[in-house]
């Protein structure tokens, strides 16, 4: 689950409580697996995603992320003359990255011993739209990734295919924007619902991977 105040080698800075004296909030590959980030239109999830790659890319040994997404305007100002970063906004650029990221999910897992004991190299893939292409290949992802140090971070809006149902808690860590959405009161708990209705812009709540409970951290992603 999202650990505070307790970072390990491998924890990403991923904002700070909003109390008066705030507590930093990590997001832990190597245990939490896999992170997403959920809000409506305009709520600032590609802007948190771009804050959560470039705190992966300053602490993590050796890593590389590949951005899947429609549009680069986002992830420009952060990202995109970073060399450890691939962008794939095109057909062309997705077929591409797809077959190069199964590939190394088939090396990795042919040396699963080798992996295991050195999971340093790890690669971020980011997965920005409300419908994901191949979405498949990213659930399986979700699913054998983590120990291949291959980790899946989902920005949406209520994506079917990832928000319900066992997709939904092979994410360690959920960051939840603003959403005032009828959909997100029939997905979310009472409480959830109505904490993510009244954020402001620019506040997010952190909540581990669905269960019987839902500890809620506010966070500032413009303090990351």
């Amino acid at each position: 689950m999202t650990t505070i105040n307790d970072p390990s080698t491998t924890a990403v800075l991923i904002g700070h409580t909003n109390d008066p004296d705030p507590v930093p909030v990590y997001w832990d590959p190597s245990r939490d697996g896999h992170i997403s980030v959920e809000g409506e239109l305009a709520a600032g999830r590609s802007t948190t995603a771009t804050k959560i790659a470039a705190a992966f890319l300053s602490g993590q040994p050796n890593p590389r992320v590949i951005v899947f997404t429609q549009s680069r305007t986002p992830y420009v100002p952060f990202l995109v003359h970073d060399p450890r970063v691939t962008l794939a906004t095109t057909r062309r650029q997705t077929d591409d990255a797809i077959q190069a990221i199964q590939a190394e999910l088939d090396s990795r897992y042919e040396h699963i011993d080798r992996t295991l004991a050195h999971p340093a190299d790890r690669i971020l893939v980011i997965v920005d739209g409300d419908r994901a292409p191949n979405p498949s290949f990213f659930k399986n992802i979700l699913r054998i990734g983590r120990s291949a140090g291959i980790h899946l971070l989902r920005v949406h809006h209520h994506d079917p295919d990832f928000a319900y149902g066992e997709a939904r808690y092979n994410f360690g860590t959920n960051v939840h924007l603003r959403d005032t959405t009828e959909t997100a009161k029939l997905l979310y708990d009472e409480q959830l619902a109505t904490a993510v209705a009244e954020l402001p812009h620019g506040k997010a709540i952190v909540v581990p991977a669905p269960g019987p409970e839902k500890p809620c951290t506010i966070i500032n992603p413009e303090e990351i």
